[in-house]
């Protein structure tokens, strides 16, 4: 009769515990971590990190910081889709890190680019930064050194309103931001679609 499952999980864990591994002086584990967690990571692979329900907590713990701040992401969302952001702030939180620090040292690593264009796309990243749900994007529609264009500007201006106006509910601030729907259609006709 084969063992029952939770015995062989708590048997793997207390082997698991018991590891010379940990024996180790902290210094050493997280080079260790670092050899085994340098990645280049797309934007799926992060956001399932870990070692699942069966897995061993502590190892997840110590090496978070590691695999979520060390490494180069590129994190791509195309017509503004914010979800792949969303979920690796998410991440963040749980984990108790900072993306703050994370965007610092990698400040591409969010890229937007806005073709195809979908106003119900920035619209609801729009939202979602007013709200704080995430930050700024980042990517050649947003680049200042690209130079002047009246599409990019008014983008970048729509995120500075909403930025001087999150102590106004959304709906008002949604109302304004609607205003410049014009402006984007005047630059591409698409920003007339959805």
């Amino acid at each position: 009769m084969p063992p029952h499952a939770p015995i062989v999980e708590k048997d793997y864990m207390l082997a698991v515990a018991d590891s010379s591994l940990f024996k180790l002086s902290g210094e050493v584990r997280n080079m260790i971590w670092r050899c085994a967690l340098h990645l280049s990571l797309d934007d799926n692979e992060y956001i399932s990190y870990g070692f699942g329900k069966d897995g061993i907590r502590e190892i997840q713990q110590e090496t978070a910081a590691i695999f979520y701040l060390e490494n180069e992401y590129d994190i791509n969302c195309t017509g503004f889709k914010s979800e792949p952001l969303m979920a690796l702030t998410r991440r963040f939180k749980t984990l108790k890190l900072s993306m703050a620090t994370m965007l610092q040292e990698h400040p591409n690593a969010v890229y937007v680019d806005a073709d195809p264009v979908s106003w119900s796309g920035l619209m609801l990243w729009l939202e979602r930064y007013h709200n704080s749900s995430v930050g700024l994007p980042s990517g050649p529609n947003f680049d200042p050194s690209s130079g002047f264009d009246t599409e990019s500007s008014a983008m970048k201006a729509m995120f500075e309103m909403v930025d001087d106006l999150r102590h106004v509910e959304w709906g008002v601030v949604e109302s304004v931001l609607g205003r410049q729907r014009p402006i984007l259609i005047g630059c591409y006709a698409d920003w007339a679609k959805d």
